[in-house]
């Protein structure tokens, strides 16, 4: 996606060069939640793309634009089985590989898709999510992290988007309950990044921004508001 922190191109890897010039919505969720026009520019983008491409791939199926593939092997991949924008294009497979995440997803494709699309088992191939620990590994913490430890908390990562379905408000809960039992040395805080699309459009009123205060709110009443640190975003090369 186009969006004002990110528009130049650049190359993820040597093999690997990126073009972020399509114009869906700048921050998640509701991708396509633009003017006709911006889809229509998504689309003429799309196609001109295509032209010198020899095979298609679409990540978690959120490319909808079936007709430009026609005339191309096109593999999709589903992350997950629950977020909308992956069921709704899931639902309408028809081409010619499918990647799937899990055994278990691969069970649940079947056992829907599988009901009116023939063959889909023999066009799947599981590919199991995972840490590559030959790129990921631990790290000296960052100058704050290493503050904290020093004033004897113990740290607690909870590195997702504040969506209410991510378990961040059971997290003030466990870490208020860690903080009762005392059985470790030190005092619990619970980190939570400030989700990276706040820097876009940080009033625009999403319940990812009205959530902090939810949170807080929560943590204050349990007595552990002093154990809950909002961080700015730390990236993958940080």
């Amino acid at each position: 996606t186009e969006r004002h922190d990110n528009w130049e191109s650049f190359r993820l890897s040597p093999n690997v060069h990126v073009y972020p010039c399509l114009r869906f919505k700048e921050t998640y969720p509701e991708p396509f939640y633009v003017p006709p026009y911006q889809l229509v520019d998504v689309v003429q983008r799309l196609r001109t793309a295509l032209e010198a491409a020899d095979v298609v791939y679409i990540h978690d199926g959120e490319l909808p634009f079936h007709f430009l593939y026609d005339d191309l092997p096109t593999v999709l991949s589903f992350q997950d089985f629950v977020y909308p924008d992956t069921l709704s294009n899931a639902l309408s497979f028809a081409r010619d590989d499918l990647i799937v995440a899990s055994p278990y997803v691969r069970d649940c494709v079947i056992d829907t898709i599988g009901q009116y699309r023939a063959g889909i088992a023999e066009r799947m191939h599981v590919v199991p999510n995972g840490i590559d620990l030959s790129n990921f590994r631990a790290t000296s913490p960052l100058s704050w992290q290493h503050h904290l430890s020093q004033q004897g908390y113990y740290l607690i990562g909870c590195p997702h988007r504040p969506d209410p379905a991510k378990g961040l408000l059971d997290g003030v809960h466990l870490v208020a309950e860690l903080k009762a039992l005392r059985q470790v040395p030190g005092e619990p805080m619970l980190l939570i990044p400030r989700w990276i699309d706040s820097r876009i459009n940080p009033t625009d009123g999403h319940v990812y921004r009205t959530l902090y205060d939810a949170l807080l709110d929560e943590a204050s009443q349990l007595g552990v508001r002093e154990n809950i640190h909002i961080h700015e975003w730390v990236n993958a090369t940080d």
